[in-house]
């Protein structure tokens, strides 16, 4: 070898190692700066939690953390929240004098609600930029007060309510129509007609769906409004198809992201999402979309804010059917037999029937109390369990609309000749209804509709022994 040989090979091992070590020390530079960044935001979280230490707990939230110094909304909320959460440690909190170690407890607790909640949201499908938008919103009701209004109601009597009929056929009785559930008129804040209100931030509401409409524009409320109502007339009327098409984009499967309706529908059933297309309605939506995507800005705006409230409700109140351990909402659905795979007591998401796959449909009609038979071939009961972000509108939430003058009124709605007093949501309050997505979740075959008073019990029973059986309770 020469002298020129080796220098060459000496200079390319040379460049060689350096461009190791170049590298190494760039990845501990990086290391470095996270340490140092983890430190700095737990030692700032620790310090503003002292300069908070002279005011009442109940004014107590982390604006440091959801603003910047300028005021303005931080971007890419979970992710830098959750960066902040996973430094601090409650021995940190535990190490701090009482006055202070109360505020940054406090603290603490606004930070962990608003991250769990994003992970729930992210794991359940949502995007991140639609799980910023309802934790943004979250954190704004609470610093309103929701969750204290919210943990007063309870609604445990329900179950025993003469609230709901044995068949269909009583929905159109008149005297049925005037009956009105003792428990909700009791709670009273679900109905703005019967004087109770509420003081949420610096105003004062009627009903929880005033308070709503006050954090959206007229037109993004009033279009989920006239969305709810429709869907009592029929799942894929053109108002709830809309919806529909709201809350598959906060999932990433707006139009927009699909060449065709037939990509489209193929796509969500792989992902299992069933999409109906009878009556045209969501197949021609679709095709208005890709060309005005803008349409549907309304939708989505309106349906954040509900989802946020609704989110709230769920944490905080007593409700039937929700499940405070696994933050999760138990519903029975009734199906056309010819519809679901017959298959008692398993889980029939994915199984064929006919040559296609049963896949739960997107904002479907589930009840949380009993199932009421809608139709002579609605016999097959089911059984599901969905996350908090997945439940889109209670029925018990009173009907509401903006006038052009601004102004809050409950929505009268008039079906098949006959007027809605507008108390509640949809069409009906015998439905119990419960709008919510089911989507890639289990779905248990309950076996046929029994007595329409033991409904839930009996599919709820069955759901818990699927559960147990497949060890999937906490999923």
């Amino acid at each position: 070898m020469t002298n020129n040989d080796a220098h060459n090979q000496w200079e390319n091992e040379y460049n060689n190692a350096k461009r190791y070590f170049d590298k190494f020390d760039k990845i501990l530079g990086i290391v470095y700066d996270q340490l140092k960044k983890k430190k700095s935001e737990r030692e700032q979280f620790l310090k503003r939690s002292g300069e908070w230490k002279d005011k009442p707990l109940e004014e107590v939230f982390i604006d440091d953390f959801v603003f910047d110094e300028k005021g303005k909304p931080i971007k890419n909320l979970f992710a830098s929240l959750k960066g902040v959460y996973d430094t601090i440690k409650q021995e940190d909190i535990d190490k701090l004098p009482e006055e202070q170690r109360r505020i940054a407890q406090k603290r603490f607790k606004e930070l962990h609600e608003l991250v769990d909640r994003g992970q729930r949201m992210i794991a359940s499908g949502y995007t991140k930029e639609y799980t910023d938008k309802v934790l943004r919103l979250t954190y704004d009701m609470s610093k309103d007060g929701l969750r204290e209004v919210a943990a007063e109601i309870d609604l445990t009597g329900l179950e025993k309510s003469n609230l709901f009929p044995k068949d269909f056929v009583t929905v159109f009785d008149p005297d049925f129509k005037k009956k009105k559930s003792s428990v909700i008129s009791e709670q009273g804040w679900f109905n703005s007609d019967n004087g109770i209100t509420k003081q949420l931030g610096n105003k004062t509401f009627g009903s929880l769906t005033e308070y709503i409409a006050s954090k959206t524009t007229p037109e993004a409320f009033n279009t989920i409004e006239s969305a709810n109502a429709w869907h009592g007339v029929g799942s894929y009327s053109e108002p709830a198809c809309y919806r529909k098409y709201a809350v598959l984009k906060s999932m990433g499967y707006g139009p927009e992201n699909y060449s065709s309706w037939a990509d489209a529908k193929q796509t969500l059933s792989n992902e299992g999402s069933f999409v109906n297309d009878r009556g045209e309605n969501m197949k021609r939506i679709f095709r208005e979309l890709k060309k005005a995507p803008a349409d549907l800005d309304n939708y989505s705006e309106g349906q954040t804010v509900f989802d946020a409230a609704i989110q709230l409700l769920l944490e905080n109140a007593t409700i039937p059917g929700v499940d405070k351990d696994t933050r999760t909402m138990i519903l029975i659905r009734t199906e056309d037999k010819y519809v679901v795979p017959n298959a008692p007591k398993e889980d029939i998401n994915g199984m064929e029937i006919n040559g296609q796959p049963f896949h739960p449909g997107v904002c479907e009609s589930y009840g949380h109390i009993t199932a009421s038979r809608i139709s002579a071939d609605s016999t097959t009961l089911t059984a599901t369990r969905v996350p908090y972000s997945r439940v889109h509108s209670l029925w018990f939430m009173e009907r509401g609309e903006i006038d052009s003058s601004g102004g809050y009124s409950k929505m009268p709605f008039r079906l098949f000749g006959q007027n809605d007093d507008g108390d509640f949501q949809f069409w009906a309050y015998h439905q119990n209804e419960v709008n919510a997505c089911a989507q890639n979740l289990p779905v248990i075959h309950a076996g046929d509709l029994a007595d329409a008073k033991e409904t839930y019990k009996i599919a709820k029973k069955i759901l818990l022994e699927w559960e147990r059986d497949n060890k999937n309770g906490k999923n």
